[in-house]
């Protein structure tokens, strides 16, 4: 009985809208890290910038 759940034949409109809409989140759960990483680097980069402008 392998293959029971499987679907038989080509992929469907539903299956291939579902595989994207999986990858969509998978992509936002895992930017949002990506993007914070590099925007505390920005950061850092601007408030030393004003510091120096500062003295």
């Amino acid at each position: 009985m392998s293959g029971a759940n499987r679907p038989s034949g080509p992929a469907t409109r539903k299956s291939l809208d579902l595989a994207d809409q999986i990858e969509r989140d998978e992509l936002e759960n895992n930017l949002p890290d990506a993007l914070s990483s590099v925007d505390d680097e920005d950061d850092d980069d601007e408030n030393d910038s004003d510091r120096t402008l500062g003295r």
